[in-house]
């Protein structure tokens, strides 16, 4: 007979005590998580139950850009007041803490399944790159002007580029000095190396005026980049670095980007999954990171790291614009588990022909993390639904969250305990860690119930 220990648990995502303190005590957490076991459970072997490793596309709701003053240009692409693809501008003289301008545009939205990329020229008009499903069959270029506020388009064209659909990975950016389009082919590539491809503003995106390998691996995963004013290619590692922080690779426009002119680590800790981070380089070569999720001030944040000593920060701030990433551990799940529920009468002894004394074995979870609408996108309240399948006997089970807010951690972590009743009263407490697209939880070895699950994202 198989029945189905159902849990439901809300649980809070744990931030640190302190705004910001995840930048300051960088060091310490990472040195933590580089070992960390959890009761037992060695964490970063987790990856190695994944069902698969080939990188999964995944969308963003929102772009960041940079402009030359440094102010702040975030774009939503969806779920739009206006239907539309919007842009809000946050000032830098006002420290991100309010909008000079927030408009729909003439641009439909430009969410999933569609992938868009965006850009900004030196002037400030908004390149809407657009990689698939096009009516050319090619890349497109597609320009708001600044002039018009945004409501107006001054081209729109095909290229010389194929569609660079996923799984290819490609970014984009603009050059200051003419509007040449830099696109930066991560894989898949015939140099088996990260590629530059300029396609040049002065024959309206019709024609190449540079094909290149570089003396950069190809990018798959981890990896974002940047155009600096002289062309220079930044390219920016965010996580399995070998200094343990988010790390800055320049490729040096002076000799075809085949020579690094920078290799350094940074201030930043690691900002791969789980994080939720978008980059880019300013006019004077100041690293931005924005933070868009699991945020100390609850709003996308500003973490600017200077071009004279990336090992600092010349500002870390909350902005006017609330978070804005997707929260990592919203999804499904679905994993193997080691799961043990004995059942125990409530007072007296049992004989070994009592029911509720006798083991329920579980394996394989069905695991749902959702998030109420209230909020949404943030991790703030999540509900989580385990359905671990058990042999007799029926075990039902209630949870209620009971956070725990470590000082020193800045993943998501999570901690609740359960009260499992069959006539039974064995308890459960759960620790839950998510690295990558796996999630671990140990259920401890308390009164009756002991083991772990292990799940891989959907």
């Amino acid at each position: 007979t198989t029945s189905i220990v159902m849990i439901s648990i809300t649980i809070f995502a744990l931030f640190l005590s302190s705004p910001l303190s995840w930048a300051l005590q960088g060091d310490k957490a990472m040195e933590m998580i580089s070992g960390w076991e959890l009761k037992g459970l060695n964490i970063q072997g987790s990856n190695q139950t994944s069902s698969s490793t080939t990188p999964k596309s995944t969308f963003s709701e929102w772009a960041f850009l940079v402009a030359e003053n440094q102010d702040l240009f975030a774009i939503k692409k969806s779920k739009t007041g206006t239907r539309t693809t919007e842009v809000h501008i946050l000032s830098s003289a006002s420290n991100y803490k309010s909008f000079i301008l927030q408009t729909g545009t003439p641009l439909h939205e430009t969410g999933s399944p569609q992938q868009f990329s965006f850009a900004l020229a030196k002037n400030r008009d908004l390149f809407c790159i657009k990689q698939t499903l096009t009516g050319s069959h090619t890349t497109e270029v597609h320009v708001l002007s600044a002039a018009s506020s945004y409501q107006t388009f001054i081209l729109q064209t095909r290229t010389a580029l194929h569609e660079t659909a996923f799984p290819q990975q490609f970014s984009f950016a603009v050059a200051s000095n003419n509007r040449d389009l830099f696109c930066i082919k991560q894989t898949q590539t015939g140099t088996n190396t990260t590629e530059v491809h300029v396609l040049s503003a002065a024959s309206n995106y019709q024609s190449f005026s540079l094909h290149t390998g570089t003396a950069l691996h190809e990018t798959p995963q981890g990896w974002s980049f940047a155009l600096a004013n002289n062309r220079d290619v930044f390219g920016i590692k965010k996580n399995l670095t070998g200094t343990l922080r988010t790390e800055i690779h320049v490729l040096q426009a002076s000799n075809n980007y085949q020579s690094f002119s920078l290799q350094t680590g940074t201030a930043l800790h690691e900002t791969g999954a789980p994080y939720d981070f978008a980059f880019a380089v300013a006019s004077n070569r100041a690293l931005f990171a924005i933070k868009k999720i699991i945020t100390g001030t609850r709003s996308t944040e500003v973490h600017v790291l200077p071009a004279s000593n990336y090992y600092s920060f010349s500002l870390q701030t909350g902005t006017g614009l609330h978070e804005t990433g997707v929260c990592p551990i919203v999804g499904k799940y679905v994993g193997t588990s080691k799961l043990t529920v004995k059942g125990r009468k409530a007072t007296g002894s049992c004989s070994e022909d009592d029911p509720n004394c006798k083991e329920a074995i579980c394996a394989n979870a069905d695991i749902e993390f959702s998030s109420d609408a209230s909020s949404s996108p943030s991790c703030q309240n999540l509900t989580i639904t385990i359905s671990p399948h058990c042999r007799a006997p029926a075990v039902t089970a209630a949870c209620t969250a009971k956070p725990n807010q470590p000082t020193n951690y800045f993943i998501p972590y999570f901690k609740a305990s359960c009260e499992v009743s069959n006539g039974a009263r064995p308890s459960i407490n759960v620790d839950a860690v998510l690295t990558q697209n796996d999630l671990v939880w140990n259920l401890g070895s308390h009164d009756g119930v002991f083991g772990s699950i292990i799940a891989t994202k959907q």
